[in-house]
């Protein structure tokens, strides 16, 4: 499953084949089954988006039930029905199959090539990594931390359940948000296909461009037209942010030196966010069904889409939850307000539980799978503390627009304790970073009337609130594990608003005024710069091979000694000034190895505890005398040791002809060492 191959090797393409095949029966065709004969979805189009999303949402439960259950086998036999189900069910999937080519063929082709072409330059940013160079397997940007630690993460789990931390042995993964990668785990493990290739190239082809659909559809859905549906996949791909206008402003520089919180174009850096996405936009259709025909069958599948987002990325699952709150107080408020006039306790609380206890029982569903998702990996992950204005003031901080003003004066008032010029400036920065962070979204902060009257304030109300509250999150809040990752709360958000974005921007361009085409041209070359940015950085990188990191060859072959001969249940460890595993745990993903310490920065990111560790094992290895470093290695229970010998940072203080160590392997760059015990 660690097998890595190049781009123009055989074995790529036969598993890019191969993957095509197991999405098609794993995701699909159980997917399938469910919507066929539950629901009459007139599209085909809309039949095959449902199908696969709830395909993949089902399989990611099959592999969290089985997996806890030590079933794991089971996962063969759901595959078979699944094979099954496609054989038995033939002639109506050749229907659909058959509408499906003729809705495509009379479909808008600017519609299908904007998704298409989209969906090649989100792959950009990770395409690259994770191949079979001349020099090694090579990783571009952040792929080359996490990435490399999803791809551990993935291979631990496709071999252990519950599934055990790869960067520190005896600790299971926790206070993390794990099904993309158990997704992509069970697929690895049933279908025997190469993790980084899984990865990094199959899976994003398929989430990029069923997201794409799925952001089309609920834009129509929504009674949007065409060219509403157009502009929500402009911000879908290339909605970004807007930090590049400050620069020019206050330095009169044109750059990108801020990191972008939500960019379209790199969204498969963060792979978990790009999953949760996926399936809530899918969900919002089965929504907008729900609440518009009141059937129970669309009840249950937007209960079983939302109920799963906690598992992909937390964020998502916050959202749907805050969403069926507001939605519940929406339907009480509108049950009170309509009987104001003749208002009794209990016959106006009597019908509502009469006309909404589906509803209420939905979300009793809904919290209950949230938490069997959520608690028994991440109950001790912690919670956000009270944080003002921490991401603002990153925005205006040295590294980024360094706006030395905002300081200077925000201090002097405070000092003084001037409250009203202490609020304009803290509203001056919130602005500046609500617009670096969402750039031209901003215009969907409040949705339009037409798409309230359109959609109604129930759901206006599952959409908006929540958006508007992560804002205040984001600004004034941190999180216990990981401090600033609350930037999520903006991420997420940004669905929203990019949706009411392209209504705006929809009822805008039907107005067919002058000014309302300059606007319209406005916003899109202020949303450009930042995706044109991006793709030609990338190009420039994978066309220099400009890496950011590379597993070289010399590297690649010691880890093939450690996978092919040492015992599987062999802990490893690299030096720990080994620079590359103190951030992400590639020895225990190309080793196939756990390792005893690797990996803190993404440990510390999730809260985990490795302190007393990580004091222990480099004090051990600070010692000069063989003998202290031989007992500090055997109160640890250390084995097996990795190395790099040019680099003088990750040398022993002493010669490793020592009787308690044999080399077992060695070349020009590494060696791989034993400690007796």
């Amino acid at each position: 499953m660690a097998n890595i191959y190049s781009f123009l090797s055989w074995q790529f393409w036969f598993f890019a084949v191969l993957t095509g095949i197991a999405l098609f029966v794993t995701f699909y065709a159980a997917g399938s089954s469910m919507i066929r004969r539950f629901f009459h979805v007139r599209s085909a189009i809309v039949h095959v988006l449902l199908a696969a999303v709830l395909g993949m949402v089902m399989w990611g439960i099959q592999g969290w039930v089985f997996g806890f259950l030590h079933v794991r086998w089971l996962s063969y036999i759901y595959v078979l029905r699944c094979i099954l189900l496609l054989i038995v069910n033939w002639q109506s999937e050749k229907k659909i199959f058959t509408q499906l080519w003729q809705e495509i063929r009379a479909s808008d082709r600017f519609v299908a090539a904007f998704i298409l072409f989209g969906s090649f330059l989100q792959l950009f940013s990770v395409f690259g990594s994770g191949l079979r160079y001349t020099k090694g397997v090579e990783f571009f940007r952040a792929n080359s931390v996490d990435g490399i630690l999803h791809l551990s993460y993935i291979q631990e789990i496709a071999q252990h359940f519950p599934p055990n931390e790869p960067g520190e042995f005896g600790l299971k993964i926790n206070h993390y948000h794990f099904w993309s990668d158990l997704v992509l785990a069970d697929l690895a493990r049933v279908w025997q296909l190469p993790i980084s290739h899984l990865f990094f190239q199959f899976i994003p082809i398929f989430i990029s461009i069923f997201t794409g659909v799925a952001v089309y559809v609920v834009a129509r859905s929504w009674k949007g037209s065409r060219t509403v549906g157009l502009w929500a996949l402009f911000f879908l791909y290339f909605g970004s942010d807007a930090a590049y206008l400050f620069m020019l402003f206050f330095h009169h520089q044109f750059g990108f030196q801020t990191a972008a919180i939500d960019n379209g174009m790199t969204q498969f850096l963060n792979t978990p966010h790009t999953f949760a996405k996926l399936v809530f936009c899918t969900a919002l259709f089965p929504f907008q069904k729900w609440l518009e025909t009141h059937k129970k069958s669309w009840g249950v599948l937007t209960t079983v889409l939302f109920g799963c987002l906690v598992g992909f990325k937390v964020y998502f699952g916050i959202f749907a939850g805050l969403g069926l709150v507001f939605l519940t107080f929406a339907k009480i408020g509108k049950h009170v307000w309509t009987a104001r006039k003749s208002f009794h306790w209990k016959t106006v609380f009597g019908k509502i539980w009469h006309e909404e206890k589906f509803f209420f029982l939905m979300v009793g569903v809904f919290v209950v799978m949230s938490a069997l998702i959520y608690f028994p990996v991440n109950k001790g992950a912690g919670g956000l503390f009270y944080s003002p204005l921490e991401w603002p003031k990153i925005f205006l901080g040295k590294d980024n627009i360094d706006w030395e003003v905002w300081w200077q004066r925000k201090m002097i008032y405070e000092a003084a304790n001037n409250i009203p010029e202490i609020v304009l400036f803290d509203l001056i920065a919130i602005f500046i970073c609500l617009v670096s962070v969402y750039g031209t979204r901003l215009v969907g902060l409040f949705p339009p009337r037409k798409l309230i009257r359109s959609l109604g304030w129930e759901h206006i109300a599952f959409l908006w609130p929540p958006s508007i509250l992560f804002i205040f999150l984001g600004l004034y809040t941190l999180q216990n594990s990981g401090l600033f990752n609350v930037f999520n709360f903006f991420a997420v958000s940004t669905v929203v608003f990019a949706l009411f974005a392209a209504f705006v921007m929809g009822e805008l361009q039907e107005r067919r005024e002058k000014w309302t085409k300059i606007l319209l041209v406005l916003v899109i070359v202020l949303t450009l710069p930042r995706p044109i940015h991006e793709v030609f950085d990338l190009l420039s990188l994978y066309a220099t091979n400009h890496y950011d990191y590379v597993v070289d060859n010399a590297e690649l072959e010691a880890f093939q000694f450690i996978k092919k001969s040492l015992p599987k249940d062999a802990v490893i460890q690299a030096h720990p000034y080994n620079n590359e595993s103190r951030q992400t745990p590639y020895v225990a993903f190309f080793t196939n190895h756990q390792t005893f310490l690797t990996g803190i920065s993404s440990l510390d990111s999730h809260n985990q505890p490795f302190a007393e560790k990580r004091q222990k094992l480099e004090k051990a290895f600070s010692y000069k005398e063989p003998d202290t470093f031989y007992a500090a290695m055997k109160e640890l229970n250390i084995q097996y040791l990795y190395l790099r010998k040019n680099d003088d940072d990750e040398k022993l203080h002493f010669s490793t002809n020592q009787p308690f160590l044999k080399t077992l392997y060695e070349n020009n760059e590494t060696i791989v060492l034993k400690i007796s015990q």
